[in-house]
């Protein structure tokens, strides 16, 4: 999470225990949620881009929310080994070695 401006929480999640509890927190945060994937880019050194439409509306606030999100994935055999998340496509492009 380091790469998304203004995060509120732990800047970094390791293993899959730190990594659930993220998404039981996130998933609970949200009245609904709802995401379209927009792009999906190969990368350098076994990395993928990953362009995101997010909105939704908080649980107990109700505040809406309509963004964009951008990660990069690193793979190996296959698997996710690491995900960067960015709240800026050129920062997210920029981390892989990519250009638009």
């Amino acid at each position: 999470m380091s790469g998304v401006a203004g995060w509120p929480e732990k800047r970094l999640y390791r293993g899959r225990p730190e990594v659930a509890e993220l998404f039981r927190a996130w998933a609970a945060s949200w009245q609904d949620w709802h995401f379209e994937l927009e792009e999906v880019r190969d990368a350098p050194a076994e990395q993928v881009f990953v362009a995101l439409h997010e909105w939704g509306t908080g649980a107990g606030s109700e505040a809406t929310v309509d963004q964009r999100r951008y990660f990069v994935l690193t793979l190996r055999e296959g698997m996710a080994t690491r995900i960067r998340m960015f709240s800026g496509r050129g920062e997210a492009l920029e981390a892989v070695g990519l250009t638009d």
